[in-house]
């Protein structure tokens, strides 16, 4: 004590041995957790009850303490749970707005489609009905293409029509020159001529050979009073060789370098008909209404003026120089003709055979 006193005080002290018996492992653990207070009680001069309840209660607190937190855990992730039910139904409502909105977008956006599938239809009709007009103008361009070649064909027609009426108008106001010349009315003639070679009522002029003569003639240039002046001319394709007139001077026949004979009207001057090849000097009039050629084509042929029949020799082909013979009145009723066999005398008509002669060859002449 504390007066320094002594008192003895007797405990009772429990014994240091522990009872671990059991049947199966699960009892002797079990009987390990109370046996081990029961050894530890001696050790720090405790009572075993003492220290067996020391030891529930510190269970027991133990226990409430994981008790509360695991309710503490529990209300906290409840609270949780609550606010991420909460926070999922707000975003539930705002992704159902957002789905309404989408499906009002999806509804928009169908009838736009729809729309523009109709404008599709539409601008593919509207591409056939492009594409067939396209085609259709496709066969107007070459229907046009081909009318303005047509047009250009018939452009050079009436270019050349133009250019042959300008011809004949030049032609026409030559002659009508020289009438007035004739006449003696040499400035009309002159102005004339003039006309015929640049303009005629507002028409340019082609410069033809029968104008040059004309104002040529009407201005007098080379007329020094001592030339002679044809009363007329005639032209051919070649150089003229020689000119034969009928019996009465009606008809005149040209045969020129190119060996084109010429049937011309010897009072108006203007070609009637010509033949092409004619052997030279195998031609000439049997009376007044016909005359005879002789060529490679045709052989030994009469043509009669008036109708321009043809009438050939039967017999073979003559290929010598041909004689005409004729009545005292030129009717030519005989025509006489050499060859290698001698002369036939033939109709001057029909040109059939009348007599033959066959005198030796070097006694025939041009004159005989």
């Amino acid at each position: 004590h504390p007066d320094g006193t002594e008192e003895t005080v007797k405990k009772m002290l429990e014994p240091l041995a522990a009872d671990f018996r059991g049947e199966t492992t699960g009892e002797i653990k079990k009987a390990m957790k109370d046996e081990i207070l029961r050894l530890l009680a001696p050790m720090f001069s405790l009572n075993y009850d003492d220290l067996k309840r020391r030891h529930r209660e510190r269970k027991i607190r133990r226990m409430i303490t994981v008790a509360a937190s695991v309710s503490a855990a529990s209300i906290l992730f409840g609270s949780y749970c609550a606010y991420t039910a909460m926070k999922i139904k707000k975003q539930n409502v705002i992704i159902e707005e957002q789905s309404e909105v989408l499906r009002g977008q999806k509804e928009e956006l169908q009838v736009q489609a729809d729309t523009l599938q109709v404008q599709a239809d539409e601008l593919q009709a509207q591409a056939t009905e492009l594409q067939a007009q396209k085609e259709q103008l496709e066969e107007q361009a070459v229907q046009l293409s081909e009318q303005n070649e047509q047009l250009e064909e018939q452009a050079v027609q009436l270019t050349e029509q133009n250019d042959s009426l300008k011809r004949h108008q030049a032609a026409s106001l030559a002659k009508e020159s020289g009438e007035l010349l004739h006449r003696d009315y040499r400035k009309e003639a002159i102005q004339v001529a003039y006309s015929a070679l640049t303009e005629y009522d507002g028409a340019e002029m082609p410069v033809t050979p029968d104008a040059v003569r004309a104002l040529t003639n009407a201005v007098g240039i080379y007329d020094g009073g001592r030339i002679l002046k044809a009363s007329v001319s005639v032209s051919a394709p070649g150089k003229i060789e020689s000119l034969l007139v009928s019996p009465e001077g009606k008809y005149m026949l040209s045969y020129d370098s190119f060996q084109c004979l010429i049937l011309w009207d010897a009072l108006e001057m203007k070609e009637i008909t010509r033949v092409e090849q004619v052997f030279e000097n195998g031609f000439g009039f049997l009376g007044e209404n016909a005359f005879y050629y002789n060529n490679d084509e045709d052989g030994l042929t009469r043509v009669d003026v008036a109708a321009l029949e043809k009438t050939s020799y039967s017999s073979t082909r003559v290929t010598g120089n041909i004689l005409f013979g004729q009545a005292a009145a030129c009717e030519g009723t005989r025509l006489a003709v050499r060859s290698i066999d001698g002369i036939a005398i033939l109709d001057g008509e029909t040109l059939e055979g009348c007599t033959s002669i066959h005198p030796p060859c070097s006694l025939w002449t041009a004159n005989s």
